[in-house]
């Protein structure tokens, strides 16, 4: 049973109180019409008998006796009275039954709140702000959640300096937890990048894609996780920094979950993204029954959260599925696939399963395992050439972008 708040001034309930919070009442309205008549208040510990004895009044209206037993006589009831007692019976009723439903319909205001736990709104939407050099933390008030969501930006020195009138995006996608503990190590591993010049300046946004949700709107419609990103998150940045607002300006990365999320998102909207990085990705395989998935709770959790049970939902959304659905358009140049995983990997043999899956779709894509590196996103970034793929995925751009000054000043 939920318990009423008591900011509502509910007091402690006894058995009575819960018959009425599940909509039953155990007590007998005409003797609670009487205990209200004789002068009866919730929360007084009398009984209505003591009460009506230290009154000298009985509810039948004739004699009474008080504390010491001694007889009070019998009062004279005179027609006035007793008009006035039949009126006052007509009036009492309803103020029973509306004291009678008052916990009812309290419980009625409650139900919602319980639910509420249930509604996108009540999700992790804004996380804790990450404290770390070139990292901003900001929110924004979605439309498709109804709430506050928040994520993260590093941004190079060079965002800072003029001369530079718009940046490339690299959108990094968070693994199976979520959270914000990944934020500090990638951020700085961009930032050595990006200052030893092996990568192009760019701003990096790390998504709050929720944890254990797979990157994909869940299936009852409470969490709209690739909704938010490509429909508010992208429009958001564009709007508030000096970003190239074009698929030429895009890279979409991310790790474990994260690649999975990339793989994703990034076959069902090619159009707004030059590159694509999938880095030990997983779940890889569509029938969900990979290393770490069989017997494991977990995988029966975010079966049931993300798609409320339906494994047919989870295939449907799958890269695997979504490969297949986008081939024609995903063989088309203009972006450039990257698939990695350590050779050491627990997902190993799923990701190099995945990379057959595409060749046998004839989608063109890079495939790199790199030696004796387990899941973990620093051992797999330090043994692939970043700065290569993302200079060769930002090749189609155009205007005045970082990336291109850049070449220039190395140039000459």
């Amino acid at each position: 049973m939920i318990k009423l708040p008591r900011s509502m001034g509910q007091r402690q309930c006894c058995d009575s109180d819960k018959d009425h919070l599940v909509g039953r009442s155990s007590i007998n309205r005409k003797t609670a019409t009487r205990t209200i008549a004789g002068g009866y208040t919730p929360g007084q510990t009398q009984s209505p008998q003591t009460m009506w004895r230290n009154q000298g009044v009985h509810p039948s209206g004739g004699s009474g006796r008080n504390q010491n037993g001694e007889s009070l006589g019998r009062r004279r009831v005179t027609p006035n009275v007793r008009r006035e007692k039949r009126m006052e019976s007509y009036r009492l009723p309803s103020l029973v039954t509306l004291l009678l439903l008052l916990p009812a319909s309290a419980w009625a205001e409650e139900r919602p709140i319980r639910d509420a736990a249930n509604r996108s709104d009540e999700l992790p939407w804004v996380t804790q702000r990450v404290e770390a050099p070139r990292v901003s933390f900001h929110t924004f008030r979605s439309h498709a959640v109804n709430s506050q969501v928040s994520y993260h930006v590093y941004k190079p020195a060079a965002y800072e300096e003029a001369g530079i009138d718009q940046f490339p995006v690299l959108y990094w996608l968070h693994g199976t937890e979520g959270g914000v503990n990944h934020i500090r190590p990638v951020s700085q591993m961009f930032d050595l990048a990006i200052r030893d010049k092996g990568v192009p300046p760019m701003i990096v946004v790390f998504v709050n894609g929720l944890s254990r949700r797979l990157w994909t709107n869940s299936k009852d419609g409470r969490a709209p996780i690739e909704t938010v990103f490509i429909e508010e998150v992208i429009p958001h940045v564009d709007k508030t920094m000096r970003t190239i607002p074009r698929r030429e300006g895009r890279i979409l990365e991310g790790f474990s979950m994260g690649g999975y999320g990339a793989a994703r998102i990034g076959f069902r909207h090619p159009e707004m993204f030059c590159g694509i990085s999938i880095l030990a990705a997983g779940p890889l395989d569509p029938e969900f029954e990979g290393p770490r998935a069989t017997g494991n709770p977990l995988r029966d959790q975010i079966l049931e959260d993300v798609c409320e049970g339906d494994i047919n939902y989870f295939k449907a959304t799958h890269p695997w599925t979504l490969a297949e659905s986008g081939a024609e358009v995903l063989r088309k140049p203009g972006t450039i696939i990257r698939q990695a995983v350590g050779s050491k990997d627990f997902s190993f043999d799923l990701s190099r399963r995945f990379h057959e899956h595409l060749d046998a779709l004839r989608i063109p894509h890079e495939f790199h395992v790199v030696k004796d590196a387990g899941h973990q996103t620093p051992a797999l970034m330090a043994g692939l050439a970043n700065g290569e793929f993302y200079q060769k995925a930002l090749e189609q751009k155009a205007g005045n972008t970082a990336a291109e000054q850049s070449n220039a000043a190395d140039s000459r």
